[in-house]
């Protein structure tokens, strides 16, 4: 299994920006139902390849780096905290292409390989197969978890 970690991923000036338009009040957070029984909100940014909201622009920084041919889908989830870490079961997104996993925010939760967990660190970027199955963590030591998750083709 094959993860690339690229810590402080995007320049400072832009990840301040998109951190702090993804946690403004007036962003728009969708209700999901989560594998695990509980709720998420997500916002997709794109699906199918086609861009569904106008906050396309500021996941730029992000695309650059990872260089995508085709996009499939851009998606920002939020994890409410809990009192204990939950965990859905692994899952695979797709088959034959990559995901890339951006971390907005730092706090006790990860995304789970199996034999392998990535720490939710602030500006982190991972990618990694999509058929890999994973699944990604609530956290217990902030208010919430957030990151974005991209699946390409490169």
């Amino acid at each position: 299994m094959n993860i690339d970690i690229i810590d402080n991923a995007i320049d400072e000036k832009d990840f301040g920006t998109l951190e702090s338009v993804i946690s403004n009040v007036s962003f728009p957070w969708y209700l999901q139902y989560y594998l695990n029984n509980k709720n998420e909100f997500s916002h997709l940014i794109l699906d199918d390849g086609k861009v569904l909201s106008d906050y396309y622009n500021f996941t730029k920084p992000i695309l650059d780096i990872i260089k995508a041919k085709h996009l499939v889908r851009i998606k920002v989830n939020l994890y409410n905290k809990t009192h204990q870490i939950e965990e859905p079961k692994s899952s695979v997104d797709y088959t034959n292409m990559d995901t890339s996993i951006f971390y907005l925010n730092t706090n006790n939760g990860y995304t789970n390989f199996g034999e392998k967990k990535v720490e939710s660190v602030k500006n982190r970027l991972i990618t990694f197969n999509s058929n890999t199955k994973h699944s990604d963590s609530t956290c217990t030591d902030m208010l919430y978890r957030v990151l974005i998750k991209i699946n390409y083709t490169k």
